[in-house]
């Protein structure tokens, strides 16, 4: 439930949630990080999203801005065969707020940022890439609801994975 309102789905805030102590939060942080790096397990994908991933990099460059560990995340796109259809991660140690992240990725590419999307699943992502100049495209399927994605007026809404290939994402594709 808390994850379904939370403001920002980084480890630090959710530390802060949790009543971790300002003091104490790189150590939680770590610690999160520590698990990840140590388990093995691999949560299944969303219905259909390996798919959709496929088709979207055939076409676009695909990079991953994330909270998680890059390994972690690396680590889930070789299980499910994605890892090349992903050119970059970075991740919750890379310096910087995720509009940060997303800048320099625009840059490293040499894509304008209104050619440039966040799609994501939460308020923070859908702010974030307002904040870094992107098009945004809220999907209800992860951890937050709707309605709250909806309150920050993303570009494009998407309620199932098929829909980032559908008509009103073309239409945002087609403008590149």
């Amino acid at each position: 439930e808390d994850l379904e309102t939370t403001e920002s789905i980084t480890f630090d805030h959710l530390g802060r949630q949790c009543d971790v102590h300002d003091d104490d939060l790189p150590r939680f942080v770590e610690t999160v990080y520590q698990l990840q790096s140590q388990t093995s397990d691999v949560p299944p994908l969303y219905p259909g999203i390996a798919e959709v991933m496929r088709t979207l990099a055939a076409r676009h460059t695909v990079a991953i801005v994330t909270a998680n560990l890059a390994t972690a995340v690396q680590r889930l796109l070789q299980h499910h065969s994605l890892d090349r259809a992903v050119t970059r991660i970075l991740d919750g140690r890379a310096p910087g707020a995720k509009s940060d992240k997303i800048a320099s990725l625009y840059r490293e590419f040499d894509v304008p940022p209104q050619e440039s999307f966040m799609i994501g699943d939460a308020i923070s992502d859908i702010r974030q890439g307002k904040h870094a100049g992107v098009r945004t495209i809220a999907v209800t399927w992860g951890f937050q609801r709707r309605d709250l994605l909806l309150a920050e007026s993303p570009d494009v809404v998407a309620d199932k994975p098929e829909d980032l290939l559908g008509k009103s994402t073309q239409m945002l594709y087609a403008d590149q």
